[in-house]
């Protein structure tokens, strides 16, 4: 089984990518990193990650999940193409993809979220998903059949120990 994590080039919420991958690897899920770059991603509290592959070069035949990390740097794929694509194969292929904080608002963006409930960071998600039709609930965690959003920070490790007991079925 394997991951893909996908971050800002810069300002990802470091707890929001370190706290679910450790959960992952801690299961024996195998984490791949994604971004529009592979030169090292700087998070809002200094981490430094190099992502193994650009979005563009993920294949969704290859990952058993989708994960969109948040933070401010996040809305820089409100508009990433080729993302949104990737995230609509999931979603066809029924695939589990999970969101968390400013980040839930590129699956708004990817439209998927039609008619689905999800949390993420306020004001700004819920105000994106009201504009979408989208059921905003402020919860930490929201799971939507194959669609995992969390709030923010403050909820990582549950995100990560839900995309877990969820892949696990």
């Amino acid at each position: 089984m394997k991951v893909l994590m996908v971050i800002a080039p810069t300002r990802f919420r470091d707890e929001e990518y370190s706290k679910p991958k450790e959960i992952f690897e801690k299961s024996g899920i195998e984490v791949v990193t994604a971004s529009t770059t592979t030169v090292e991603c700087s998070g809002m509290l200094g981490a430094r990650v190099k992502p193994n592959i650009l979005i563009k070069d993920a294949k969704e035949q290859d990952f058993s999940v989708i994960i969109i990390v948040g933070g401010s740097g996040s809305s820089m794929l409100f508009n990433e193409r080729s993302l949104l694509e990737l995230i609509r194969k999931f979603n066809d292929s029924k695939k589990i993809i999970g969101a968390i904080c400013l980040a839930c608002i590129v699956l708004i963006k990817a439209g998927i979220m039609k008619g689905k409930k999800m949390t993420g960071w306020s004001p700004d998600t819920k105000v994106e998903a009201q504009k979408a039709g989208v059921t905003y609930i402020g919860e930490e965690i929201i799971e939507d059949n194959n669609i995992i959003t969390g709030i923010g920070p403050s909820a990582a490790v549950k995100f990560g120990q839900t995309i877990v007991k969820k892949l696990r079925g």
